[in-house]
């Protein structure tokens, strides 16, 4: 089954879907720090918990920190680690491996590093920073508004929700950019309403496990008196 092919099965699973909706994604951040910041934290983290909170403290703390000069200043000042929110390293290398290749690529701000990633031979030099893959680059693309998606777990559950084989990262991203074509709605648009119905499935489904957990619990007698 050729890509078109798949993306069509998709189509017809996701018009199937009585609870599916397509929700509008934000503008970009126009923010250089916000924007690597949530590239980094982003990876195999819960976004609402560990993610979106430290973005909204950046951006409330941090506004000088939209451009390359005023992000040195900051971290700096206070230390990736504080930025950032962070007690581990292994995160904060990888962001100063991103703030130092923006630094040699002369990207002093978020539309500078719109016109950088559209060159295939700039991508390379992103995947060669160590815990950098092809995810995070896509990632990244959506934050500074390219119209694309970024294969992650709840993306790889939807495509095998849907009974649809794929062999790899590749063929799941194509099949679902060419499945928001199909369903006339922007690529970076169609993997956030992906990710909002999968990760609400999981949210009801914790709840109606807890909800069982309560129903059947047994209240003992204290039988010590």
């Amino acid at each position: 089954m050729n890509i078109l092919k798949k993306a069509k099965k998709l189509n017809d699973y996701v018009n199937a879907l009585s609870d599916f909706n397509i929700y509008i994604t934000d503008d970009d951040y126009n923010h250089l720090g916000l924007t690597l910041a949530d590239a980094i934290l982003q990876a195999n983290r819960n976004y609402e918990i560990h993610v979106e909170p430290r973005i909204k403290r950046i951006q409330k703390l941090y506004p000088e920190a939209y451009n390359l000069e005023g992000l040195k200043k900051v971290i700096k000042n206070i230390s990736v680690n504080e930025f950032l929110k962070l007690r581990g390293k292994v995160r904060v290398k990888r962001f100063m491996d991103l703030l130092n290749l923006c630094s040699e690529e002369n990207i002093r701000t978020e539309s500078d590093l719109y016109d950088w990633l559209h060159d295939p031979n700039n991508l390379n030099k992103l995947r060669n920073i160590k815990g950098i893959g092809p995810k995070t680059v896509d990632y990244l693309k959506i934050l500074v508004g390219f119209e694309t998606n970024a294969v992650d777990r709840h993306l790889l559950k939807f495509i095998e929700n849907a009974q649809i084989k794929i062999s790899g990262y590749d063929e799941a991203h194509r099949i679902i950019n060419t499945t928001a074509d199909l369903l006339n709605v922007k690529r970076s648009d169609f993997d956030h309403s992906i990710w909002k119905y999968m990760t609400e499935k999981k949210k009801n489904y914790k709840k109606k496990l807890n909800c069982k957990k309560q129903k059947t619990s047994v209240v003992l007698p204290n039988v010590f008196g």
